[in-house]
């Protein structure tokens, strides 16, 4: 899995996963998310439109920021 990070405005964070966001991708994808939500000063968007295959992991990952 690759993830791409963006800031298209100040205190703004876009983070794009890319394949797979699955048992074995979680860990770093988590990990990479905790980063980016301490940075994001006004708001967090998670997109997912490159993710090909989201398993039961992937979306307690995303639950568990909400």
């Amino acid at each position: 899995m690759h993830v791409a990070i963006e800031s298209p405005q100040p205190g703004i964070i876009v983070v794009r996963p890319q394949g797979a966001l699955d048992m074995s991708s979680v860990p770093a994808f988590h990990h990479t998310l905790e980063g980016e939500v301490q940075r994001a000063q006004l708001g967090l968007i998670v997109a997912l439109s490159e993710v090909k295959f989201m398993d039961s992991s992937g979306i307690a990952v995303l639950i568990e920021r909400i």
